[in-house]
């Protein structure tokens, strides 16, 4: 899956492996990539859909799943 870009002020884009259930994350104000292990589809999909995608991160992701 190619890298989305978003308009979020925090995360500059994302890629999702539905293969090894680990989502990457690209922050806007560094630059740095986390990939978060163990992400369901279902997670990535609301991330994809959501009206904003630093609150969905902060609510979903952030402190539940683990980066590596």
């Amino acid at each position: 899956m190619p890298w989305k870009n978003t308009n979020s002020t925090m995360i500059g884009a994302w890629d999702y492996d539905s293969e090894m259930k680990v989502l990457h994350v690209r922050f806007r104000s560094t630059g740095e990539i986390y990939s978060f292990q163990g992400v369901p589809s279902d997670v990535a999909a609301g991330f994809e859909a959501a009206p904003s995608a630093g609150r969905y991160f902060n609510e979903a992701i952030k402190d539940r799943f683990s980066a590596i």
